[in-house]
């Protein structure tokens, strides 16, 4: 999906939508300008959350029907996209967006990496199989495949292998199509204990780590400050704290020597107001993963070894 090498169909059958897009804005009113443009483009309305400078933008439908989405409108899309991402303080993007288009019998499949500052989208195309299921019914819109060569699709997804080789390095995308599974990684609450609990996944080479109400989540004051005053240790006690509070906490990716490869804050306010809301923070995928844990603070990510 891109002006340079569009999609081998246009409008797709129907489109698969995922991700997050997070950073820290000093502009909010601009940024929830540009979100509000960016569910004008073809892809469905986005969310876009706003706390303390930190904004998190995704999808609010991850099915939508492909009629529409032409060249035009993937092309109004990445310019949507390129304003929100404009909207950011310069270094503190994080994206895993990414979108699937599928066709009668080809599919495609765009990462939207940061590259140079940029947010650009990197693209393969493959045959489609029998998981890359049409929720919608399928319309005329199919008869625009059969007009392409099955050697003029090699051929395209040839090209954007080659021309996405040097962006894949450059972005570290290697180390994420490789790191380690989300489920066999550890998780540690940390200070925390069972107040919070907490799941992942690997998705599109970065760890989704979703935060629920734990076992002894504070149900009112009272029980806060029994918590507060049980806790064996001050960072424990100020963890207590910040749940109550919902303040922000942080989740870090380690290795095996406990050393930060990523970390991402994340705001437990919307915990504290609703009992079924899961807030999410996303890390960057590594080969050298070894444990997710909660934190009070964040630590300076590792050096590369």
């Amino acid at each position: 999906m891109s002006a340079e090498h569009a999609a081998p169909f246009s409008p797709p059958l129907a489109i698969e939508l995922g991700g997050i897009l997070d950073g820290r804005t000093a502009d909010p009113a601009s940024l929830a300008a540009a979100a509000r443009e960016l569910g004008a483009c073809g892809l469905g309305t986005f969310q876009c959350e706003q706390t303390g400078g930190r904004f998190s933008l995704l999808p609010e439908s991850t099915e939508l029907p492909g009629a529409g989405f032409d060249l035009a409108a993937q092309e109004r899309f990445l310019a949507g996209l390129a304003r929100v991402a404009e909207c950011a303080l310069p270094g503190s993007i994080e994206c895993t967006l990414h979108c699937r288009l599928i066709g009668a019998s080809e599919v495609v499949e765009t990462l939207f990496v940061l590259k140079e500052g940029r947010l650009e989208p990197m693209s393969r195309t493959r045959p489609r199989s029998p998981q890359d299921r049409v929720p919608f019914p399928e319309s005329a819109a199919a008869g625009a495949l059969k007009g392409m060569r099955a050697r003029d699709l090699a051929l395209l997804a040839l090209v954007l292998l080659l021309l996405g080789s040097l962006a894949v390095w450059r972005t570290g995308l290697v180390g994420r199509v490789l790191a380690v599974r989300a489920e066999s990684l550890p998780l540690d609450n940390g200070p925390f204990g069972s107040t919070l609990a907490l799941e992942s996944k690997l998705s599109w080479g970065s760890y989704e780590v979703t935060l629920r109400r734990g076992t002894t989540f504070p149900q009112d004051p009272a029980q806060l400050a029994k918590l507060a005053a049980d806790a064996p240790s001050l960072e424990e006690r100020a963890a207590v704290t910040a749940v109550g509070d919902g303040g922000e906490i942080w989740v870090l990716l380690c290795d095996r020597e406990g050393e930060v490869l990523e970390a991402s804050s994340v705001s437990l306010r919307q915990l504290l107001l609703d009992a079924e809301s899961k807030p999410q923070a996303v890390l960057a995928g590594h080969m050298e993963a070894a444990q997710i844990r909660l934190s009070m603070s964040s630590k300076p990510a590792a050096k590369p070894k």
